[in-house]
C-alpha cells in the first residue's frame, strides 16, 4: 500500500468521526447538547536501534471519540475511531502496518473495556488484515514524592 493510500485511509478515519458528530449536533440538537464529551488522545513512540537487533522505528495511535452517556455506576459509553501505525527499518515487511479502527468502549478510570474493528495494512507485503479486536486497559500514573496529593 502507497503513503498515498495511508493518508487516505487517515483521511477516511477522521471523516467518519468528524460526520457522527457533525450528524449529531445536526440532526439531533437535544441529544447533541446531552453528549458527555468529545475526548481524543494521541501516544506514540520513536526508537532508535543501537544494536541493531529489530531496527528503529516509530509506533502510535491517533484517537477521536464521542462520550455518549455516563451510566450508572460511573461507567461512560464511548464510541470512538482512531488511526494506528507501526514501522521500523529491519523486518519491515512483516512489521510495518498502520490503518484505522472503530470501537466501542465501557470507561471508568483507570479501565477501559471495549471492542473494536482494524482495518490493519500491510504496505510492503501488499497485504490487508481486518479483524475485531475484545480488549480490557487500565491506566494509572503516581508520582512517589506527591503520593499524599493523589
Amino acid at each position: 500500500m502507497s503513503r498515498t493510500e495511508g493518508k487516505r485511509a487517515l483521511a477516511a478515519a477522521w471523516l467518519i468521526c468528524a460526520g457522527a458528530i457533525l450528524l449529531s449536533c445536526l440532526f439531533a440538537p437535544a441529544a447533541a447538547s446531552a453528549i458527555e464529551g468529545y475526548p481524543g488522545s494521541s501516544w506514540g513512540l520513536v526508537s532508535y536501534d543501537v544494536d541493531s537487533l529489530v531496527g528503529s522505528g516509530a509506533m502510535g495511535w491517533v484517537n477521536q471519540g464521542i462520550d455518549w452517556v455516563k451510566l450508572p455506576g460511573g461507567l461512560m459509553l464511548n464510541t470512538f475511531t482512531e488511526f494506528r501505525y507501526r514501522f521500523r527499518t529491519d523486518n519491515a515487511q512483516y512489521y510495518n502496518a498502520y490503518g484505522p479502527a472503530v470501537g466501542l468502549e465501557l470507561r471508568k478510570s483507570p479501565f477501559h473495556l471495549g471492542i473494536d474493528y482494524y482495518w490493519e495494512r500491510y504496505p510492503e507485503l501488499g497485504q490487508n488484515d481486518n479483524k475485531f479486536q475484545f480488549y480490557l486497559t487500565y491506566y494509572f500514573e503516581w508520582d512517589l514524592k506527591n503520593l499524599s496529593k493523589h
